[in-house]
Formats: structure tokens, sequence, C-alpha cells
């Protein structure tokens, strides 16, 4: 998952198949969980980031709506277990389109940028 020293690139579940999604992540040697759920009113994909203490969710983050190369986790609610920035992003400079619910997981991905 690191590509060079500095961040990561986090693949992004197939979305179509299944709207809700959570997937364990190992980052900063710390087990979270990035919850994906797509809203079909809205037509965008959201994103909710939480650890399992005593097997209850903490979340840092819940219910941020993915948009292009803006820091999902401006707003993170435990900044003692987060630490760093996280943007959508398109895998190409080709990709010009917003993404659907069945492009996403395709074309976009998420950079994790530690701090």
């Amino acid at each position: 998952m690191p590509i060079d020293g500095e961040h990561y690139l986090i693949e992004i579940p197939n979305l179509s198949d299944m709207p809700y999604v959570s997937v364990p992540l190992i980052l900063n040697n710390k087990i979270y969980y990035f919850e994906y759920i797509w809203n079909i009113r809205h037509e965008k994909a959201y994103l909710s980031i939480y650890m399992l203490v005593d097997n209850n969710k903490k979340y840092i983050v819940s219910n941020s709506c993915l948009t292009l190369f803006n820091n999902i986790t401006r707003y993170v609610t435990d900044l003692e277990n987060w630490s760093g920035e996280l943007y959508l992003k398109p895998k190409s400079f080709s990709v010009f389109y917003d993404y659907k619910q069945d492009n996403i997981h395709l074309d976009y991905e998420l950079s994790y940028i530690p701090s």
C-alpha cells in the first residue's frame, strides 16, 4: 500500500455490488475501519472511519461525502487516534468526470498522507 515513504493509496470497493461496505485497514500501526455508503438520493459515496474500542465503534470521521481533492479528515473527532490527511483523487489524469456508483472503484482512490 505505501507508494513512497510518505503516502498510501487506498482502493475503493465496488459500491455497485454492495452499497454498504466496511473494510479494515492498517495505517500507522492501528486498525481502522473504512465504512463506505452509497447514497442513492445524492448519488454520492460517503465515508466514515472508526476504530473498535472494547468491541464498540469509536468514530474518527462520520459520514463525510467523498469529493475530489478535499481533505476528508479535516474534521477528525479523535486527534489522539488519527494523524494525517485523506483525499479522494482520480487514478489517472485523464479522468475528468464526476464519479458514479459503477465507476468510483475503477477510476478513483483514496490518498492517505500521514503527518
